[in-house]
């Protein structure tokens, strides 16, 4: 599943309210003045690429985490997590 290129970005209507994000693909979505938390729900739509990147650079370079201690348990259950939100992210969940 491919989704609108990044970098997404800002845009705000004439009065200063975060209207819509639009990445180099065209717009990604659009926002009503009444919404609410609107101002960290853009942020963090408009950061959804550069997430997405991070989580598979650091599962790549985690691709077989091997359980020795308790330590490694955090690890494995924190790229387990980036998995998951990769998938989520590409829509395969």
């Amino acid at each position: 599943m491919a989704h609108t290129p990044g970098p997404w970005r800002r845009y705000r209507d004439k009065k200063g309210r975060v209207s819509k994000i639009e990445g180099r693909g065209g717009r990604v979505c659009t926002f009503q003045p009444s919404d609410l938390n609107v101002e960290a729900n853009a942020s963090l739509i408009a950061a959804a690429p550069d997430l997405l990147e991070a989580l598979e650079e650091i599962v790549a370079s985690n691709p077989s985490v091997t359980i020795n201690s308790s330590g490694w348990m955090e690890d494995v259950s924190a790229i387990e997590k980036a998995r998951n939100a990769i998938r989520r992210a590409r829509g395969e969940e």
